[in-house]
Order: structure tokens, then sequence, then C-alpha cells
């Protein structure tokens, strides 16, 4: 049977086919008064860097009832009487920027946990070098470049230290063998944050032309065992910053499932069956053998669903 495969963190998921009521919604227009709360949204919830007297300072961004109350008093003087009741339309619309965080948070992880990688990588803005915003334009072309010409995979985002303010980039990388451009060095450095020395794999490349960076060596193991997911999406929630995505990675796979390549039934939301391990080097039943009003009595009985148009999905 045709199913879609993801990996939830622990195994291999299988979902059935079935209907897709949202597949042809177009989103509507947005009105003023939404747009501008997204900016607003998004503006107060990102920390900025500031000089004073004393230097440079970092200003945190806002949190929870402050940046609420922020919002729906500059909404409020701005548009007036636009909306009936502005404390439902901001409570409405905060809970939907939660339910758009938790939706990118998602697929965010079954890209992590699809997908193989071997570097966990850290860039770290320098300010001699260039500003804020050209560093984020010459550091996303450069990892495009690397995409189209060497086949480099990534997925991370930009955020700020908690204590300085200073931008960083993290992100999961995949170096096909023998892509590396420059060449990775060990090097020993006191670490301001843990307090004791530490040893950093910089890359000579990226250094030359961006500054302080860490091509820790990293495998999928290291992603289900330990927190970088979580490390990575903390900052998300924080600052609202956007995922950063090399095209082509997928977070799924269309394949053929057979009954000796599922584990286990269960129900969540829709019926779906856990994977062995080894579900790809299982082979399949074969594509053909079923045809017509069997095949269409087979599918009803294996997954329980009745579809509209069930020729696409025969084995």
């Amino acid at each position: 049977m045709r199913c879609r495969v993801y990996h939830d963190g622990c195994h291999y998921i299988a979902i059935a086919p079935g209907k897709r009521p949202y597949a042809n919604w177009k989103p509507r227009p947005k009105k003023d008064h939404e747009k501008a709360f997204r900016e607003l949204y998004r503006g107060t919830k990102m920390g900025y860097r500031q000089e004073t007297e004393n230097g440079v300072e970092y200003v945190p961004g806002m949190t929870g009832n402050e940046q609420k109350q922020y919002i729906l008093e500059t909404l409020q003087d701005t548009f007036g009487d636009a909306v009936d009741d502005w404390q439902e339309f901001v409570n409405q619309e905060f809970e939907r920027e939660r339910n758009n965080y938790c939706a990118r948070a998602k697929r965010f992880r079954r890209k992590a946990f699809f997908n193989d990688w071997n570097y966990f990588v850290t860039f770290t803005y320098d300010d001699v070098k260039a500003t804020e915003e050209t560093f984020k334009q010459r550091l996303r072309r450069s990892l495009s470049n690397l995409h189209s010409r060497r086949d480099w995979t990534y997925m991370g985002c930009f955020e700020r230290a908690e204590d300085t303010g200073r931008l960083h980039f993290h992100g999961l990388f995949h170096v096909p063998p023998g892509e590396m451009v420059g060449e990775i060095e060990e090097r020993e450095s006191y670490s301001t944050k843990q307090h004791k020395m530490q040893i950093s794999c910089v890359n000579t490349w990226f250094e030359k032309r961006f500054g302080r960076n860490d091509f820790c060596p990293f495998t999928n193991d290291d992603i289900k065992r330990g927190t970088t997911l979580e490390y990575i999406l903390k900052y998300i929630e924080k600052s609202g910053e956007r995922i950063v995505y090399s095209r082509g990675i997928p977070s799924d796979e269309v394949a053929n499932i057979a009954v000796e390549q599922c584990a286990a039934e269960y129900y969540n939301f829709v019926k779906k069956w856990i994977l062995f391990d080894d579900w790809k080097t299982v082979d399949p039943a074969p594509r053909g053998v079923v045809e017509g009003e069997e095949a269409v009595e087979w599918l009803i009985c294996f997954t329980g669903y009745e579809y509209e148009n069930l020729s696409r999905y025969s084995p």
C-alpha cells in the first residue's frame, strides 16, 4: 500500500492516504490591523543592541502579558474602532501565532529526524568584518551557493546570545564526503559561558569571511538522544526568527508498505503504523498484483477507510 512515511524521533511511522480537506484552501487578504499586529508581534519579540554611555547593551524582547498589553494599546490608538473587541482579537492572534510556531517546530523536528547530518555548526557575528544585516545576507548567500555547487544541506536559525545579544547562527549541516571547503582545525579557547577551556573545530574558509565558527562533528544519534533540536527551537520561539532551510530537505517520503514491515498499529487522529527500523530492506508487496475491485476491497480492509478515488492508491 502506498503510504507517507516519516520519523518521529523514535520510530518510522506510516500514514495511509486520505482526503485533504484543506488542499485547495487559499488565505484571504490581510487587513491593515492584522498586518500591523504581525509587525508588532515580531518587532516586540526580537531583542536588539543599543549604544549607551557604558558601551553596547542588549535589550531583550517583550514576552507574555507585557508584550500583549503593549500590542493591544498600540492597535487601539492606531486603528480605533476597526475591531469591536480588541482584547478578543489580540488573544486570537496570539493563539494563532502559538499554533503557527507548533507547526513550524513539528516540521523542523521531522526534517531533522528524517535526514542525515554530520555537523552541528555555529557562526558568530564579527562586527569588524560586517554589519549584522550584511552578515545575514552574505552567510545565507554563501550557504545557498554551497548547496547548489557542492550539494550541502542545512537547516537552522539566527539567534542572539542571552547575555551579550551577539548574533549567532546555529544549524544542522550535511556535508558530502570530499565537498568540504577550507580546512577543519582544532583550537583551544576559553568559554565565557561554561567558564572553562574548550576545543572548537574551526573552518578556515568561513573564518576568513565571517569570523568565529565551530563545525562540531554530529550524528543522527546525537539528535535523538541530545537536546540540540530543543536548543534551536527555544530561540525560534523566544525571538520569532524564521528557520533557514536549504532546498529539497524532505520531511517524509511516499513508499509501498507491506504488512511484514509493520510492527504495530495505533490511532492518533488517523490510523498509523509503526514500522520496523529495517523497513527499507524488506521487500514490499509487488505492485500490480492486486488490481481493480480486489484492490479496492483490499485497501478498505487494510485501512478501515473508504475513499472517493481509490485507483491511484492500488499497490
